[in-house]
């Protein structure tokens, strides 16, 4: 029995084995194209993209590591992928995945994983994928010089970079299946949000002098990288990301020339937006011309790229071979520099130029799109993503944002909230301000008497307030209440009858017309056996009397606040100072 059994664990252990073998095999099979840096990513679907996403953290041992869930992480992708946006001619998911393969390559293949922790390359790559997430088409320094909502809100510092940061915490929080940070223990998750911010945060070129000081400091010094060494990691990994960011220079001269001609394309409309906004010309994207856009890229590689992997080339020797490719991209771009200056001076002196003139950027925006149509043959051909914003009103962003690149489509999550919102409003229709020549008959409301335009204004301006106090005060019934069977809560009332005495420094208006706002869906009743007033004739107001009194403390009205919503009536409170104080707001 004990050999029968030993017999079958061994059995099953080699069929273990077998399917291991298996499964590693067709993963090297779907990695293989993405192994090279000549990647034509344009030719790849959105679900081939996510497969090599998943697939890359597996084959760095990541998956296993943090016990992650590959279709958790599809999920994740796509989601980031709905917040990239097609519009845009260089910075869209097709970036994005070509900066994750990026760091993917610089770690697998050339062995920079063995200075880094597991928690380390994860987070890379994971800032790789989200690094400009929501970008939108243009530079910071276009949106601090229009104002944008975004340099606003982080004020003027990083713009961009602090939004990809927030946008991606805040899609993580908002979809718990693919929240991988449940797999971490709170510790990890303190860093990898802390590496995060300091990697994305690390491609704001506004840092990179200062960020390639650094790496060049740390590359000149005789000690070798430590794991054990939070600065030292730290640095590989902002170094690493901004280095993919900016990797399309060390790339074959095929597809280098793909992505020059799509980033001139993206520059070219914003120095358009910036004319039709009267914003001062951002001058080096102003290249229309082949000469003008080659200098550009000359001044990108020269003062940019290569000296960026110059340095991270110091570090990690195994990097030379990209830095070469980048030296020899150089060279070939001053050369097509100088024909092209030769022909002009040909032209200039009256010759015929029979030079064959270079033409670089002829790959563009309507070139991937059409590439996108033919690998989602299925896909609507006007596809354009939901954008998502910052504020908490979606609805107010939508119409106060400025379109950038991107045609703007409401997301079925803004289609609800709406509804939602119209289902209250027609819950509050009896919520209105008519004008009436004689007094008003009603039970639960509140009664203006003037003839001004000041009290239309009033009214106005309470009706508006009381939609909202219609919500909440729905909301307060629909609470559970401590004596179910006991008294409920009266409905505010404000009257002031003919029969009234009109007190000292307040005059009736002649004649006398009425502004009304009546709530009848307020959701309170009147309690059985409620005293009732005398001079009145209604129920006495179980509540608060609150005198209401203008700045110059004349006596406005009688107004009876019930004590169980007193604490939440500040929706009240600003109706009562819009009729008091009515020169401080717009009709």
């Amino acid at each position: 029995a004990e050999k029968r059994d030993g017999l079958e664990a061994f059995a099953e252990e080699a069929e273990y084995e077998e399917q291991e073998e298996e499964e590693d095999e067709a993963l090297n099979s779907r990695l293989q194209p993405w192994m090279s840096w000549s990647l034509d990513i344009w030719d790849y679907s959105t679900s081939a993209m996510a497969q090599f996403f998943a697939d890359g953290l597996v084959r760095l041992g990541l998956v296993t590591y943090f016990s992650l869930r590959t279709v958790s992480l599809k999920e994740f992708f796509h989601r980031v992928d709905s917040s990239y946006h097609l519009t845009n001619p260089f910075h869209n998911m097709y970036h994005a995945v070509h900066v994750f393969q990026s760091c993917f390559l610089v770690l697998y293949k050339y062995g920079c994983r063995e200075h880094l922790t597991e928690l380390d390359q994860f987070t890379l790559l994971i800032a790789a994928l989200c690094h400009d997430i929501d970008h939108r088409g243009v530079n910071n320094t276009f949106l601090i010089a229009a104002q944008d909502d975004l340099a606003l809100t982080y004020n003027d510092q990083s713009v961009l970079e602090n939004h990809h940061c927030a946008h991606t915490f805040k899609l993580l929080t908002a979809n718990p299946t693919c929240d991988f940070r449940i797999s971490l223990t709170e510790e990890q998750r303190l860093d990898f949000r802390k590496t995060f911010i300091a990697a994305v945060l690390a491609t704001d070129m506004a840092y990179h002098i200062k960020k390639l000081t650094k790496l060049k400091d740390r590359a000149s010094s005789d000690d070798p990288i430590s794991v054990q060494n939070n600065s030292d990691r730290l640095l590989l990994v902002e170094s690493i990301l901004h280095s993919a960011d900016v990797n399309n220079p060390v790339m074959p001269e095929p597809f280098y020339m793909k992505w020059a001609g799509l980033i001139v394309e993206e520059f070219n409309g914003q120095v358009d937006r910036e004319r039709a906004e009267n914003i001062p010309i951002t001058t080096f994207m102003d290249a229309r011309d082949e000469l003008a856009r080659t200098k550009m890229q000359i001044g990108f590689v020269e003062y940019v790229a290569l000296p960026q992997w110059r340095s991270l080339a110091a570090l990690l020797p195994a990097l030379r071979e990209l830095q070469v490719q980048g030296e020899a991209n150089y060279e070939q771009w001053k050369k097509e520099k100088e024909t092209l200056e030769r022909a002009i001076q040909i032209k200039e002196e009256g010759g015929a130029v029979v030079l064959p003139l270079p033409s670089n950027f002829n790959f563009t925006l309507k070139t991937v799109l059409e590439l996108r149509r033919r690998a989602h043959p299925q896909e609507p051909s006007s596809r354009v993503k939901p954008l998502t914003y910052d504020t908490d009103d979606e609805e107010d962003a939508m119409q106060t944002r400025p379109p950038m690149h991107q045609s703007v489509t409401i997301t079925p999550e803004q289609v609800a909230r709406a509804t939602k919102k119209m289902t209250i409003m027609e819950s509050a229709e009896s919520i209105s301000a008519t004008e009436s020549p004689t007094e008003p008959s009603h039970k639960h409301g509140v009664h203006f008497s003037a003839d001004s335009a000041s009290s239309s204004r009033r009214a106005t301006a309470f009706a508006g307030s009381a939609r909202e106090a219609a919500r909440r005060s729905r909301e307060l019934v629909d609470r559970p209440q401590s004596a179910p069977n006991g008294p409920q809560p009266i409905p505010l009332k404000e009257t002031v009858d003919e029969d009234d005495e009109v007190p000292q420094g307040r005059r009736r208006s002649q004649p006398r017309t009425s502004k009304t706002a009546t709530v009848s869906r307020l959701g309170y009743s009147e309690s059985p056996g409620d005293e009732t007033d005398e001079d009145e004739g209604s129920p006495t107001m179980r509540g608060v009397d609150v005198r209401r009194r203008s700045v110059s403390g004349n006596y406005v009205s009688h107004f009876q606040m019930p004590a169980q919503i007193s604490t939440q009536g500040h929706e009240v409170i600003d109706a009562l100072r819009r009729d008091t104080h009515p020169h401080y707001y717009s009709p």
